[in-house]
């Protein structure tokens, strides 16, 4: 598991655990030139290569940065070790593989990950985004599940946390551990969403909005007669495969309906977790891709992920592209 340390001086910290570990080796580095962490890392004799990809002389890589740098450092480091200094929170730092129908693409994990004790805007704001991403998915995976009361508990305990003071390091690890046990159940979309952002580049911003709008249509799916909407479809029944059970046909109980309206809340909730998410991050607004772009996205990545969450059967069953449709003169 990914050890996540807060400390001092992550690049002081970092660097003497390189030269600990690995003595007088060449580190592969990704992400934006470093010099203060090159000089410490020369100091305690390891040398710097930043040429990919990198020769079979490296064996550590060393990632450094945003969402951009750490997905990089991740696909970079393939084989071998892998040590991340960033200041975000994010299931893109520990997201170990991401599942495809033919295929599994690996992630190299990174062993340890090190933060500052003196957080940025962009560490809280990305550990609250995080926070809302794991609500979603927590509910996605509910959706796959015949017995989902647990996930409806620790639903309530990441609103619980959303409505809390903030703590970064509670959060880097409490993500750490949702992302693992997600990837155990499901969430496999909702995970996609998270490593690649929706409709934008990943930032806390796309984290956050793409999220959103999956919460708001959990929230959507619970007020209508979808029997009534999706003519020609399966209407009440989804295909989808149990826990054991193999290939089956279902449908959502009442009870799942209900635990998922209690665990999503309503709007006004949503609405809450912008405004403090907007609070965190010191902005005034969300920069993000316009809704129907990341609807859109969902959709495409839906054809990738062999998921069958909540999410990933709204997709199939239409009611993505009945709320684009629904919504579209409304957004623009």
């Amino acid at each position: 598991m990914t050890a996540t340390v807060f400390c001092e001086n992550p690049r002081l910290a970092l660097a003497e655990r390189v030269a600990a570990e690995y003595k007088n080796g060449v580190v592969g580095y990704v992400g934006r030139a470093d010099e203060e962490l090159f000089r410490l890392l020369a100091e305690r004799g390891n040398t710097v290569s930043m040429g990919q990809p990198f020769g079979e002389h490296i064996r550590l890589v060393v990632g450094s940065g945003g969402y951009d740098a750490v997905l990089n450092a991740r696909k970079a480091a393939a084989g071998r070790r892998l040590f991340l200094i960033t200041d975000i929170i994010d299931r893109c730092c520990f997201t170990k593989i991401i599942r495809k129908r033919d295929t599994e693409i690996g992630y190299q994990v990174p062993e340890i990950i090190f933060y500052s004790y003196n957080h940025t805007r962009q560490t809280s704001a990305s550990a609250y985004a995080s926070l809302v991403a794991s609500l979603a998915a927590c509910l996605d995976a509910a959706g796959a599940r015949r017995e989902c009361s647990a996930l409806f508990a620790l639903a309530k305990r990441i609103v619980r946390l959303l409505e809390a003071p903030l703590n970064p390091i509670y959060c880097a690890g409490f993500v750490r551990d949702i992302c693992g046990l997600l990837e155990r159940i499901g969430g496999g979309l909702t995970s996609l969403i998270s490593l690649y952002g929706a409709g934008a580049p990943p930032s806390a911003d796309s984290v956050m909005f793409a999220n959103y709008l999956i919460l708001a249509a959990f929230i959507r799916f619970t007020k209508y007669d979808f029997n009534g909407i999706f003519i020609g479809k399966d209407r009440t029944f989804l295909r989808g495969a149990l826990p054991g059970r193999g290939q089956e046909r279902y449908r959502f109980s009442a009870a799942f309906m209900e635990g998922l309206k209690a665990a999503v809340g309503g709007d006004e909730a949503l609405s809450g977790y912008v405004r403090r998410y907007l609070w965190e991050s010191g902005k005034k607004r969300i920069s993000a891709a316009h809704p129907d772009r990341v609807f859109r996205d969902i959709l495409e990545l839906e054809e990738v992920a062999d998921d069958r969450g909540l999410l990933a059967s709204l997709c199939r069953m239409g009611f993505i592209d009945y709320l684009i449709t629904e919504n579209n003169r409304e957004w623009n």
